[in-house]
């Protein structure tokens, strides 16, 4: 038995695993909400990687990726559930918070074509998967969003 047997169960990293996505993708989103607002107060990419110590490829992904999602960050789902994960916040909060969202559901192809395009509902779906949310609280966000049987 290893040292990492012996100290941490397989759930553990497991969750662990979790929340260092969790981390990963929230800074990210903060890179992306930043970098956006140095630009749109007249910045070079040279100098929001100066500021935010990334590098300036970084940064042209960054703003990149917020022109493709139409100019704007908004706040998802998937971040609420993963500052609720990583800041201990209140569990309500989160809850009312996912229930008064406007919820997209996964698009499918036509027939015969193959393939889909997720909805945020999806996002929820996912923390249910990952233990970040309780089969409980899925439970009570399902009774008042009404999901499709498909998502």
């Amino acid at each position: 038995m290893t040292l990492t047997q012996q100290r941490y169960s397989l759930t553990d990293i497991e969750r662990a695993a979790v929340l260092r996505r969790a981390q990963e993708y929230l800074v990210r989103v903060e890179d992306k909400r930043e970098a956006k607002a140095l630009k749109d107060q007249g910045k070079t990419q040279r100098e929001i990687a100066e500021i935010l110590q990334i590098t300036q490829p970084r940064v042209h992904r960054l703003l990149k990726s917020v022109e493709l999602d139409g100019g704007d960050v908004p706040v998802t789902p998937r971040e609420q559930i993963y500052r609720a994960a990583l800041e201990n916040s209140s569990r309500a909060e989160l809850i009312n918070w996912l229930v008064s969202y406007p919820h997209t559901f996964t698009e499918y192809a036509p027939e015969p074509f193959d393939g889909s395009i997720p909805g945020t509902w999806t996002e929820v779906r996912t923390a249910l998967l990952t233990g970040l949310l309780s089969q409980e609280e899925y439970d009570q966000i399902a009774e008042k969003v009404h999901p499709p049987v498909s998502a």
